[in-house]
């Protein structure tokens, strides 16, 4: 089944499988009768008879972004892509090439809180690690990392009281008490 829905200059048309879960989304961008541009589209699917989605893709004109989700629905893998076009001479279209922008990845405890964040940008990788203090009223405590070097910790005592430690290049670090 397809929902159409109209907004303004723009609409979506969002297509659905045979159990009701969304498998397609396009925006639409109209700027009268006979001028319209597909502007974005989100691809979902799933796994077996699932209602989780387990990949989500969305599209435009100059990007694509790839997010793989967990059983129970979380984001555990992110690539975003930018699209440039080749510098091919002779040729009526331009070709378009896909390139890696950012990745980042997550992973959970068994409460679905997230332990590990790890983003990959610009050939930097930034790592935070997470730790849960079994007082689910104290924040958790925060590990930072740059390219495998430790750059700041947030340790927590209680709801307000922390210390934070910021490490630079030489050896230093400086730390605050609050």
């Amino acid at each position: 089944s397809v929902l159409i829905n109209k907004a303004g200059k723009s609409a979506s048309r969002s297509f659905y499988d045979e159990a009701n879960r969304i498998i397609k989304k396009e925006i639409w961008q109209i700027s009268d009768a006979r001028n319209s541009r597909l502007s974005e589209v989100e691809i979902y699917e799933y796994e077996d008879s699932s209602d989780n989605v387990s990949k989500k893709t969305y599209k435009t004109d100059m990007s694509e972004e790839i997010t793989f989700y967990n059983k129970n629905g979380f984001p555990v893998l992110s690539e975003l892509y930018y699209f440039k076009e080749s510098e091919q001479k002779g040729k009526e279209e331009p070709e378009k090439i896909k390139y890696l922008f950012s990745k980042r990845s997550l992973s959970y405890d068994s409460e679905n809180r997230i332990l590990k964040e790890e983003l990959t940008k610009d050939k930097k990788t930034e790592l935070k690690i997470i730790s849960y203090h079994e007082d689910k009223d104290i924040p958790p405590d925060l590990e930072c990392y740059e390219n495998g070097t430790l750059k700041k910790k947030v340790i927590y005592s209680s709801v307000s009281t922390y210390v934070e430690e910021l490490f630079f290049d030489s050896s230093y670090s400086v730390k605050s008490y609050f």
